[in-house]
């Protein structure tokens, strides 16, 4: 296991991979936005939800028998390398198949999805790029379990670059409008993912491996239907903005949510720092280690909820910036989703807990549970409030779910969890957001509400001192050669 400087500094090469990861569409937004309607973000966002939806069902649940296999065979290079191929190979061979039948039935779907039959070819690329990015994620995973950061974050870097470069060449030049942005996706991960697999087949022996297949698809097919409830739980809610109201809705709703998804996938960097330490802990099998593991996840919990109070501050300085003025709406989607985003940090731990304990039939059952709360709740919220009622619907819907998932996760793998620097530093989060939605509200001066946003920066840093946050380490984990 490595130490705990080397740990910060893996967390450094990650949360680089990740900037970097995000930084596309940021660097694109301000660009887009002007050039790309509401609506045709709109589109963007409900071919996604179904890209999601059938690239969960070629995944198969893979990624996470993959990853917790990967442990159990590491030592033996042979089965190492069959694992890994066996995985990709079934993995690729669905996901084939699945492409085909959208490009059959691709006009249905387009109409059933985006209302149309007009922007049938969205669905046909936005699946291919999920299916590349469902691929080039087990590389990822096997290079993350390695500890091997540099090479994650130059893979990225290379993704970053070419995708930046294709999606401005496609939209700005070729003038392909929404679907340009799919198509510089696609290929740029389609190139990517050929080098990562001519460099995977130098470094390890390849093989298939049917009895290790049956052994992941025990731990993975049970996941299936949780990896469809999952999207539905996360995205419905775009699909009912569709439905129930209107593509431009759907279109600032998913500006809001591309820019509070940042905290999202800061904690996903996170997690490939946290998570293989986890699983350690796991398998080292002692009452000590329960205890070890929630002291371990403090410091990963402040960050992301410090993180999440800066997206959260400045939605709207962010939103000036990057988008064109008709997404302004978006700025209290974005406090809100933000929250939601922060509380699924525990989700992450919780699926580790249930996959360790080999009870992947639980985790399907209770997320189907949670996506239909969270439709349930949509509809009637959105109805009423628009893109703003679906915020406080996924926000209020997933809360309560994820209380039972992390009850149901503790009754199968106990975590010594810290309650005390854990309620203050999540309590603190959610009551300084909802007090800057208050103050939105009353439309007071931005004068006073900058001075608020100052004063909860500075409360919430000095708070690390009570949690047992300690700054000099991480400052020295990340500058230490």
């Amino acid at each position: 296991m490595s130490t705990q400087p080397q740990q910060v500094k893996a967390g450094a090469y990650y949360l680089g991979a990740t900037l970097l990861d995000s930084l596309v569409p940021f660097i694109t937004l301000p660009l887009f936005t002007r050039v790309l309607l509401p609506e045709d973000f709109g589109a963007l966002a409900l071919a996604q939800v179904y890209a999601l939806i059938v690239g969960g069902l070629a995944n198969f649940g893979m990624a996470a028998a993959y990853n917790r296999n990967y442990f159990e065979y590491c030592e033996d290079k042979k089965k190492t390398g069959e694992l890994f191929f066996t995985t990709i190979g079934f993995v690729g061979m669905v996901s084939a198949v699945l492409l085909l039948l959208t490009f059959i039935f691709q006009h249905g779907l387009a109409k059933l999805f985006l209302r149309t039959y007009d922007r049938s070819e969205l669905l046909l690329w936005a699946l291919a790029a999920n299916i590349f990015i469902n691929l080039r994620l087990f590389f990822l995973t096997y290079l993350r379990n390695m500890e091997r950061p540099k090479q994650y974050v130059m893979n990225t870097l290379c993704l970053t670059v070419l995708n930046l470069a294709l999606s401005l060449y496609f939209v700005m030049i070729v003038k392909a409008g929404v679907a340009g942005i799919l198509c510089g996706q696609v290929l740029a991960s389609a190139l990517i993912l050929l080098g990562l697999l001519m460099q995977f087949l130098r470094e390890l022996p390849a093989g298939w491996n049917t009895k290790l297949l049956k052994e992941e698809l025990g731990i993975g097919a049970p996941t299936v239907p949780m990896a469809v409830f999952s999207v539905v739980s996360n995205h419905f809610d775009k699909y009912l903005l569709g439905l129930l109201a209107t593509l431009d809705g759907v279109g600032v709703y998913s500006i809001g949510q591309k820019i509070a998804n940042l905290n999202f996938t800061f904690t996903t960097s996170l997690q490939n720092v946290f998570s293989p330490q986890v699983y350690k802990k796991m398998f080292s099998g002692t009452e000590e280690s329960k205890k070890e593991i929630g002291i371990y996840l403090i410091p990963f919990a402040y960050i992301v909820c410090f993180v999440a109070l800066l997206v959260i501050l400045f939605a709207d300085e962010i939103l000036r910036v990057m988008a064109a003025p008709s997404f302004a709406s978006a700025a209290d989607i974005v406090i809100i989703l933000t929250l939601f985003y922060t509380v699924l940090f525990f989700a992450k731990i919780n699926g580790d807990q249930l996959i360790y304990a080999k009870k992947t039939h639980l985790t399907t059952a209770l997320v189907m549970g949670a996506a239909l709360l969270n439709v349930l709740v949509n509809i009637p919220f959105i109805q009423k409030w628009g893109a703003q009622g679906a915020a406080w619907a996924t926000l209020l819907a997933r809360s309560i779910a994820g209380v039972v998932i992390f009850i149901v996760a503790q009754r199968f793998y106990r975590i010594g969890w810290q309650v005390k620097p854990m309620s203050l530093i999540f309590g603190s989060l959610f009551f300084l957001a909802v007090a800057l939605l208050v103050l939105r509200e009353q439309s007071v001066a931005y004068g006073a509400i900058l001075i608020y946003k100052m004063l909860a920066v500075g409360f919430y840093l000095y708070m690390s001192r009570t949690v047992g946050v300690d700054f000099k380490m991480i400052l020295t984990g990340l500058l230490k050669k």
